[in-house]
């Protein structure tokens, strides 16, 4: 599977060098779009360019002294740039500098202007590209294509090789959960790994955090448990940044590697349980039924983003727990703070991502036994030190097994046309 696109800014003068390093990247099964080769006849050139550029994972800037006064390459960079500001936490297209001139000295800065296309009115400070910044290509791609070509890692050693990479993680992970109560701190984060990576396992749970990313940027994560008596893993937390989940091969490649490190490291996983907030129908209808809908209300961007984590999963074969008319059940979360009473819990959906498209596992015993006798009871909350929490925990087992309807099953979800249109609609502006 083809997953890295890289779109080739040149000055005209280096277009046979431009050339030479589309081959080579071919060659390492990385489509590359060049001006000279891609461009199709009879095609708008700046519609044309500007749509490669935003279908593109990198652009890489051939740098050269005809690079210093190419017009071209200022506009590129501009749209690029432009494209980027859309997320702060995991910026596309990545632009890396190549060059292959051995005359520039060491402490030379190249500095090129971004521009727009259609004012020239500059955007942002001039980038200063310099040598030691970029891979060289008088030597070999290999060191290029390292930060082409995305991998998944798992994170083990907070303070050491994996330190820049959990930085930009947590970056990316405020960006996709903005409020705080939606997202575990990065202390408890570090805490838990360190837990699990020292005793083996906490109540009997493996804590995983796995992310995904280019170089040291960083696309998409997935903190998960996995309990060592169960066939099922339990995922906390799973993003993946705006600009590449856009494109449906970044996403079936993100959802790939995650299952297949799982799988690799734990081999009786069959699937991933996700929790996701449950979406008011009622703020949903009523915002969709007005003449000019309003679309920067707190409440309303609230239910898109809820939407938005649904639709991500759905998309990726992912299935969520539901009654006979397909709607969603909610499931019961006990409460973490004092005083242990209905209005301190909360309650979310259930969402099911399966390694393969085997039969899919009953709503039964096993999940309740694992979800509150085991996760909740075993690791993590920290009402696990309220008094009473115990005996509250189970009052809430006993609920959630009554309200258990009849039938209720993992299906896929139904979008009415309301909840299509926020998420169309809003997606851009998350």
């Amino acid at each position: 599977m083809q997953i890295t696109k890289v779109f080739i800014s040149h000055a005209a003068e280096d277009e046979s060098s431009a050339m030479e390093l589309k081959a080579q990247l071919e060659n390492s099964h990385i489509k590359c779009w060049l001006f000279e080769r891609d461009l199709c006849f009879g095609s708008d050139i700046f519609s044309a360019v500007k749509k490669a550029i935003t279908e593109s994972c990198f652009m890489i800037v051939y740098l050269s002294n005809h690079s210093l006064k190419s017009k071209w390459i200022q506009w590129e960079l501009g749209y690029a740039i432009e494209l980027q500001t859309l997320e702060q936490g995991s910026k596309r297209p990545i632009i890396l500098p190549v060059h292959s001139f051995e005359e520039i000295d060491d402490h030379q800065e190249l500095v090129i202007q971004p521009l727009k296309f259609d004012t020239n009115e500059p955007i942002g400070n001039p980038i200063p590209f310099h040598r030691r910044r970029g891979h060289r290509l008088s030597d070999n791609v290999d060191g290029l294509l390292k930060s082409l070509i995305p991998q998944t890692t798992m994170i083990k050693d907070i303070h050491g090789d994996h330190k820049i990479l959990l930085d930009n993680l947590f970056s990316l992970w405020e960006t996709l959960f903005p409020d705080e109560a939606d997202r575990a701190s990065r202390m408890d984060v570090e805490q838990w790994l360190i837990l699990s990576n020292n005793n083996g396992n906490i109540g009997g749970w493996f804590e995983i955090l796995l992310v995904s990313h280019f170089g040291d940027e960083v696309i998409g994560f997935a903190y998960i448990s996995y309990g060592v008596n169960y066939s099922h893993a339990y995922g906390t937390f799973l993003g993946i940044s705006k600009n590449w989940r856009k494109t449906d091969i970044g996403l079936r490649w993100f959802k790939e590697q995650i299952l297949y490190e799982l799988k690799n490291n734990y081999p009786k996983c069959e699937g991933v349980y996700f929790d996701v907030d449950p979406i008011d129908y009622k703020i949903i209808e009523d915002w969709a039924q007005k003449e000019i809908p309003d679309k920067s209300g707190c409440e309303i961007l609230e239910q898109a983003r809820r939407l938005r984590r649904i639709f991500l999963f759905t998309g990726n074969n992912g299935y969520i727990l539901a009654g006979q008319d397909s709607a969603p059940i909610e499931i019961i979360q006990p409460c973490l703070i004092e005083p242990l009473i209905r209005q301190n819990e909360r309650s979310h959906y259930l969402m099911y991502l399966p390694f393969s498209n085997k039969t899919l596992p009953s709503f039964n015993s096993e999940f309740i036994e694992m979800y509150y006798d085991s996760f909740l009871a075993g690791f993590g909350p920290d009402g696990a030190n309220i008094p009473g929490y115990f005996d509250h925990l189970n009052n809430i087992k006993a609920r959630q097994i009554e309200a258990i309807p009849n039938g209720a099953k993992f299906q896929k979800m139904y979008f009415n046309q309301a909840m299509k249109k926020l998420h169309k609609e809003v997606e851009v502006s998350l």
